[in-house]
């Protein structure tokens, strides 16, 4: 059996994971040794609750009822050598919409049929498999400095609607293209942990809204199995649309309208708390609490919180 010692440290989260209705970005920290070694591999299962209220528009707050989400993320990783990576993530998600303003389109839309009728904002859960992430990842830099550069590929696992509040995502397709930082200072608990990726998306009517995902955390081990962790997660639009400003009343009745969470730029700013508890040589317990600092043309996390359990297997010695 390997000796856990104070030098484990967190490893490399898997950015590329749920991202809940466009909202958050899931961020799923993992303890391992510093040296990857060939089958080295982790699998995960997370619970993810999200409560949501006001929109966000750029004329001020506007009561669109709440959201609830339940979801429960699988993911995993494996090292084909000591440099080399691949990782995956898909999760099935429960979500529903009570109170204000619902989408419904068989009766928001009069000229314009959209091509997908059903009702999902009725007051009741529905949802399923969201997307299904892929990936690779590179580690170019090992010591106190961890560089690992990695680019994914998300899809549709299932074709979910996404006209609607309770939404469980945009149905559209994502690739993610980024690196993984993290440094340990030497004689030092603390550690430091960022990835940055930039996210190119499908389009929808021509709009893009391919954007920028920033995760930051820093986390300090009280013992050699506890570190409680404070973190940020950013979303970017460089581009998209706002609301109303994009939407003058005559675009509601239309495929302008229909296409709206395809093309609303939903700019966000995360932050919270969490811990990573390493129960032994297998197994590691992680929560985090987290809330929307700053919305901009999103529906507001009131609060969230995130409950997982990873299961390492080591590779070969």
């Amino acid at each position: 059996m390997k000796q856990i010692m104070a030098g484990l440290v967190l490893s490399r989260k898997l950015l590329a994971g749920a991202l809940i209705g466009s909202i958050m970005l899931v961020c799923t920290d993992a303890w391992a040794e510093t040296s990857q070694k060939k089958g080295d591999a982790s699998l995960r299962v997370e619970y993810q609750y999200i409560r949501t209220g006001e929109y966000d528009s750029s004329v001020g707050k506007i009561d669109i009822g709440n959201t609830d989400s339940h979801a429960i993320v699988l993911s995993g990783d494996y090292a084909f050598n000591d440099r080399w990576k691949v990782f995956a993530s898909l999760p099935y998600i429960q979500k529903r919409h009570k109170g204000a303003l619902p989408h419904d389109p068989t009766v928001d839309f009069v000229n314009y049929t959209p091509p997908d009728m059903r009702v999902t904002d009725d007051g009741s859960y529905h949802g399923g498999f969201q997307d299904l992430f892929f990936g690779l990842q590179y580690l170019a830099l090992d010591g106190p400095l961890e560089l690992a550069p990695f680019i994914s590929y998300g899809l549709p696992a299932s074709n979910y609607p996404f006209y609607a509040h309770a939404a469980i995502g945009r149905n559209i397709w994502h690739l993610p293209v980024g690196v993984s930082l993290s440094y340990t200072p030497y004689f030092s608990d603390w550690y430091l942990k960022s990835d940055i990726a930039y996210v190119f998306t499908e389009k929808s009517l021509g709009v893009n809204v391919s954007h920028w995902l920033i995760y930051a955390s820093a986390s300090y081990f009280f013992t050699p199995r506890f570190a409680p962790k404070a973190f940020v997660s950013i979303k970017h639009v460089n581009g998209g649309l706002s609301f109303p400003d994009d939407f003058p009343p005559e675009s509601f009745d239309s495929e302008h309208w229909y296409y709206h969470d395809r093309t609303i730029k939903h700019n966000f700013v995360n932050a919270g708390v969490g811990f990573d508890w390493i129960l032994n040589e297998k197994y590691q317990l992680s929560g985090t609490l987290f809330t929307m600092v700053k919305p901009e043309q999103v529906n507001t996390i009131e609060y969230a919180f995130t409950l997982g359990l990873t299961r390492y297997f080591g590779g070969s010695q």
